[in-house]
């Protein structure tokens, strides 16, 4: 007796067919009089009908279950999958090292986002306003010079004050920054800010890129804005380290230039998944290590030239469009002879309602003397 060992090699496919069609009178997928034919195959579905519509096939592959029971007993195989258990430990030691990187990138954070006090201000000063600064996001656009500034108002100004709290320098690109000014009296409705800088930080940090600074009365909470979209720098832009930023209307406030820059920039460092790991200028619940978890996933993956082709023309359509329209509204700027049109008439309204105040003043003046002499005779 002659014995052969035969080896053969069996694929299984599993996968379960459906035919259905759209029932109008119900507005959904039926499977009424159709039934699956036995010519069915992987790349086609035969569907025998007992009437004519308009109908489709459903097609389901049924995920392979996991028998836990069994799954630790894989480890004792490790030795014949080397491949993917080393990609497994890779991807967790990235994740564990990201981790770390997000939580310290969190306290950091937490640091930068408090409204410290100016390193000048006096113990006898009991007015404050909170001041917030934005740079660019460009690159370059962060500085380590030391910045000054006065902030002027129909009453008073701050006079020249150091635009740092002592401890941090440095107003990195796209950062959001806040300090505490007080001052000892109330300085009344803003007219500008007048900022500058001494040119002084390290190579790559002299010039700044300042996007706008808002003040708030920390008495009455009334906020007010002022926009710059501009280089203080000799080597960038107009060559200017000095600059005076008017009061921005609401005209300029709702301006699609404006609303369009600041929806990008959230966009990007707060509501990208990826880019909002390493830019969070503004405060969020979220920290960084709970993104980097959400980022964190362990799957097939499948990257093809097909994908990397389309996703690079995709690129190349929007992406033109997009810097073009950027770059008009960038250049956008307000005419000078506007924006002291509108300091003209705000500083009219506002000299309108001193008068009316001090009519009222003076009315309640009289009525409170008549009423005086009136008790003492």
């Amino acid at each position: 007796m002659n014995l052969t060992e035969y080896n053969s090699s069996y694929t299984i496919n599993m996968y379960v067919s459906k035919c259905q069609y759209w029932d109008e009178k119900r507005f959904t997928w039926s499977s009424d009089g159709c039934e699956v034919g036995p010519l069915t195959t992987l790349k086609s579905t035969e569907c025998l009908c007992t009437h004519l519509t308009t109908f489709g096939s459903d097609f389901y592959v049924p995920p392979n279950t996991i028998d836990f029971k069994t799954v630790f007993k894989k480890f004792k195989t490790l030795h014949e999958n080397a491949a993917v258990f080393c990609t497994v430990i890779v991807i967790f030691g990235i994740y564990i090292i990201a981790a770390i990187w997000a939580r310290r990138k969190d306290r950091r954070d937490l640091i930068k986002w408090t409204a410290a006090p100016l390193v000048d201000n006096l113990p006898i000063d009991h007015y404050h306003y909170l001041i917030t600064v934005h740079t660019g996001v460009g690159a370059q656009s962060g500085t380590t010079s030391n910045i000054n500034l006065v902030i002027s108002g129909e009453s008073a100004d701050s006079g020249v004050r150091k635009l740092t709290d002592g401890k941090i320098q440095e107003f990195s690109a796209g950062s959001v920054r806040n300090f505490v000014m007080s001052v000892e009296v109330p300085l009344g409705p803003l007219l500008y800010v007048r900022v500058w800088h001494d040119n002084s930080g390290r190579k790559g940090k002299a010039y700044w890129f300042l996007n706008m600074i808002n003040v708030m009365d920390l008495q009455t909470g009334e906020r007010n804005y002022f926009l710059c979209d501009n280089w203080l720098a000799v080597e960038k832009g107009d060559g200017l380290v000095d600059r005076v930023i008017p009061l921005a209307s609401s005209k300029e406030l709702k301006s699609f230039a404006h609303l369009f820059t600041q929806s990008v920039k959230k966009k990007f460092s707060d509501g990208h998944l990826w880019f909002s790991v390493f830019s969070r200028p503004v405060r969020n619940t979220q920290g960084q290590a709970n993104k980097a978890g959400v980022l964190m996933k362990i799957g097939p993956i499948e990257f093809t030239l097909t994908q990397l082709w389309i996703s690079f023309i995709s690129t190349l359509v929007v992406l033109p469009v997009n810097l073009l329209i950027v770059t008009l509204f960038r250049k956008a700027k307000y005419s000078q002879k506007s924006l002291i049109n509108h300091q003209i008439k705000e500083r009219k309204r506002r000299n309108k309602l001193n008068e009316k105040d001090e009519q009222y003043q003076k009315t309640m003046n009289f009525f409170c003397k008549k009423k005086a002499s009136f008790k003492i005779t």
